[in-house]
């Protein structure tokens, strides 16, 4: 029922309302979730120079919220650094020959929870990395991206927005923020 509510649910707070029944379901069940699916990510965390640290975050409209810049890694990548760099080029829709730099965090997170896209139970894999010099990028002219400062999404719960963006979820499961800031 929930499951169905959600696939068919015409706007994003009614789908948001859904996924938050459906996810509290499955949590308060005594049994635990099967996994439905794994996927293997490459998170790109382009940092905005200045006082405050502000990191680029894109809207996924299947998920219909905005997220950090990244994705699935594919066969052809070959490597998750390789992957970041695909992906940011792709959703950034630079050109190719646009140099994009990244450096690996040596940050790895798995977890396990429901797919914000899928509503499916889901087993991730994802690797960090920071984009180096991507001083082109203007959000201001895009409705699809838009800077947040790192002290917002680490609020979580505390700020309602967030917990809805889901990207203080990816941020408290690391084990050391500092090197965000």
């Amino acid at each position: 029922m929930l499951l169905a509510e959600f696939r068919t649910a015409g706007d994003d707070d009614g789908r948001q309302r859904a996924f938050d029944r459906l996810k509290s379901q499955t949590l308060k069940s005594d049994a635990r979730p099967e996994v439905e699916r794994e996927v293997s990510a490459a998170i790109a965390l382009i940092r905005r120079s200045g006082t405050t640290t502000r990191f680029l975050t894109q809207y996924d409209s299947q998920a219909r919220r905005f997220q950090l810049i990244g994705g699935k890694c594919e066969e052809a990548d070959r490597t998750a650094d390789r992957t970041a760099v695909r992906e940011t080029r792709e959703e950034l829709e630079l050109p190719p020959e646009t140099a994009v730099e990244v450096t690996s965090l040596d940050a790895s997170l798995s977890f396990e929870d429901l797919s914000p896209t899928t509503a499916q139970w889901t087993s991730y894999r994802l690797q960090l990395f920071f984009v180096v010099c991507i001083d082109t990028v203007r959000p201001e002219n895009s409705k699809q991206l838009r800077w947040l400062e790192f002290d917002r999404i680490t609020m979580g719960a505390a700020d309602e927005e967030m917990t809805r963006l889901g990207l203080y979820q990816v941020v408290e499961r690391l084990p050391d923020t500092r090197f965000l800031r």
